[in-house]
């Protein structure tokens, strides 16, 4: 499988590994990024049929 690299602000990366430590972070990103392709190719797809 691919890698892909996100930066955040340090403040934030402390944040989230002191409050929420047992997070699967890396999971939780490729769900979000593959519910926002899905999202965008259902707009695609409403644009396309000129719903949109």
């Amino acid at each position: 499988m691919p890698r892909m690299t996100v930066h955040i602000p340090d403040e934030l990366m402390h944040k989230v590994r002191k409050q929420f430590p047992a997070v699967n972070w890396a999971a939780v990103v490729r769900e979000e990024i593959v519910r926002k392709v899905t999202e965008i190719e259902k707009f695609e797809e409403l644009k396309r049929k000129g719903v949109i």
